[in-house]
C-alpha cells in the first residue's frame, strides 16, 4: 500500500483564525490563501519575499506544511500603506493581489488588524488516497476506519517531529543536558537522513570518518557545497581555539536550536504516553509500529470507559519548571516520567537543572479524536495495475484505491491514523 505517490494523494487545508476586517476596508496585515504542491513552507515564504520584494520576516505563518503535499494555508504580509513609519520595505499595495511563480500560488482574501502568528490554526483538514490496495485487505482497512472513527489513537508526535535524527540515541539535547558538547556537535555535524542531498551525505559522511581532521572537512565542504557557510565556521572554531566543542556548539542557529531541544522534549512525551497505555490496556490490545525514534504502542480496541479515560487525561511536556499535583493523574504520569528518564539516564533534577533544554511547559492529550471521517471512494487503482502490467506484459492482479477525508486539531499527525488502519504495508512514496 502507498501513500504520497502523487502531491495530489495528500492535501492539507488549514483552517485559519484569523479574522479578517469586514470586504473593502483595509488593514494593517494583507491576508493571502497560499497554495503549494512538493515544496515547504520555508521555502515557499523566500519565493513569495523574492516576488513581492519584502523582507523574508514580514511574512507570518500559523504553522509549517509537509512538502510531499498538496497544502493550502494562510499567511500575512504587512500592509505598508497602512504603516508608512515602514516605507523603506516597499509598498504592498504596488503588487497584485495574486500571482502563481513555480508551485506555488497566492490569492489575498482580506486583511486583518493582527499578523498570522504560529499556533493561529483551528484544524487542519485532510483528503489522503492511499494505493496499491489488494481486494482481499479492503473488508480489514474498513473496520479499522470504523474503530478509528469510535475511538480515535494515540496523540503522539510523529515522524515529521524528528526530521533530524536517525535512532533514539542520537538527540541533540540529551547530549546537551549530559554537557557532551562534543557529541552534540558530531550528531549536528555527521547525522545523514534519506532527505539530505547527495552532496550533503557526502559531506557528513566525510566529517563523520575524518572527525578532528578539521582542515580536510573544511576542503570537503568548501569542495562539494561551498555556500555551506555555517559548517565552515564552527570547524574554523575548532581549528582556533583548540576544540572548543561548547563554543563551536554555540554559532548553531538558535532557531535550530530550538527544534532540537523540541524533538528531544516530544520523544519524552512520547515514551511517557507508551507507558501510560501499557498500564490501562493489555499487551495483547497492543500493535507496536516502528517510527524514526523507535516503536509506538497503538491499541486494538478500546471500551467506553477505558475509552473516557484514556480521553480525559493530558499529559504535560517535560519542562523545567514543571510541577505535578497532587492527585491520582498527576501522580500515574509523574511515576511514567520517571521510568522514561531512568531509561535515558537521567533524574527530574537533570530536567530542572536544563532551562535551555527543557524550556516551556504545555499539555497535549492522550488520544486524536478524528472529526468528519468519511470513506470518499474505494475504485481501481489506474497508477499501480498499469505498472503492474507493463512489468510483467500479463493480465495484472486488479489494485484499489481508497480515499479518506477528516479533520483533526491542530498539533495533531494526520500519519497516526494512517498508521492506524494500515499498520505494517504502508510504504511512504
Amino acid at each position: 500500500m502507498k501513500i504520497k505517490q502523487i502531491p495530489q494523494d495528500f492535501i492539507v487545508e488549514e483552517i485559519s483564525t484569523v479574522e479578517l476586517l469586514p470586504a473593502g476596508q483595509e488593514g494593517a496585515y494583507a491576508i493571502y490563501r497560499l497554495t503549494k504542491t512538493g515544496i515547504d513552507t520555508f521555502a515557499a515564504k523566500k519565493i513569495i519575499a523574492n516576488r513581492l520584494k519584502i523582507s523574508y520576516n514580514l511574512i507570518g505563518i500559523a504553522g509549517l506544511k509537509d512538502r510531499h503535499a498538496h497544502t493550502i494555508q494562510y499567511i500575512s504580509i504587512q500592509n505598508i500603506k497602512s504603516n508608512k513609519d515602514n516605507n523603506q520595505r516597499g509598498n504592498l499595495t504596488a503588487v497584485p493581489s495574486s500571482f502563481s511563480e513555480r508551485n506555488i500560488k497566492i490569492e489575498r482574501i482580506g486583511y486583518s488588524s493582527k499578523p498570522i502568528k504560529l499556533g493561529d490554526i483551528a484544524k487542519n483538514k485532510f483528503t489522503i488516497v492511499v494505493r496499491d490496495i489488494k481486494k482481499g485487505a479492503i473488508d480489514s482497512i474498513l473496520m479499522k476506519i470504523s474503530q478509528v472513527r469510535r475511538t480515535g489513537v494515540p496523540n503522539y508526535f510523529d515522524a515529521q517531529r524528528f526530521g533530524s535524527i536517525r535512532n533514539a540515541d542520537e538527540f541533540i539535547a540529551k547530549m546537551l543536558v549530559k554537557s557532551d558538547y562534543e557529541a552534540a556537535l558530531k550528531i549536528f555535524l555527521t547525522t545523514v537522513t534519506r532527505f539530505n542531498p547527495m552532496r550533503i551525505k557526502k559531506i557528513r559522511r566525510f566529517i563523520s570518518i575524518n572527525w578532528g581532521k578539521w582542515n580536510d572537512c573544511i576542503s570537503c565542504i568548501k569542495e562539494n557545497s561551498p555556500n555551506i557557510k555555517g559548517e565552515i565556521k564552527i570547524l574554523q572554531h575548532l581549528i582556533i581555539n583548540n576544540n572548543d566543542y561548547r563554543g563551536a556548539f554555540n554559532l548553531i542557529n538558535k532557531d535550530l536550536l530550538i527544534l532540537y531541544c523540541s524533538a528531544y522534549q516530544s520523544f519524552l512525551w512520547n515514551e511517557c504516553l507508551k507507558q501510560i497505555l501499557r498500564k490501562y490496556i493489555d499487551e495483547k490490545n497492543l500493535l507496536s509500529i516502528e517510527y524514526p525514534a523507535g516503536r509506538l504502542l497503538f491499541f486494538k480496541s478500546l471500551d467506553d470507559s477505558l475509552y473516557n479515560r484514556l480521553n480525559s487525561i493530558s499529559i504535560p511536556i517535560l519542562a523545567h519548571n514543571l510541577e505535578f499535583k497532587d492527585n491520582e493523574t498527576d501522580s500515574e504520569i509523574k511515576q511514567a516520567y520517571a521510568r522514561v528518564l531512568e531509561k535515558q539516564g537521567l533524574t527530574f533534577d537533570d530536567v530542572r537543572k536544563n532551562q535551555n533544554v527543557f524550556f516551556k511547559v504545555s499539555y497535549r492529550k492522550t488520544l486524536v479524536n478524528v472529526q468528519e471521517m468519511r470513506i470518499e471512494l474505494i475504485e481501481h487503482d489506474e497508477l499501480n495495475t498499469k505498472r503492474v502490467m507493463e512489468r510483467h506484459h500479463r493480465q495484472p492482479e486488479k489494485k484499489f484505491k481508497i480515499r479518506l477525508s477528516f479533520m483533526l486539531d491542530k498539533g495533531c499527525y494526520a500519519t497516526l491514523i494512517l498508521k492506524r488502519i494500515f499498520p505494517y504495508d504502508l510504504e511512504y512514496r
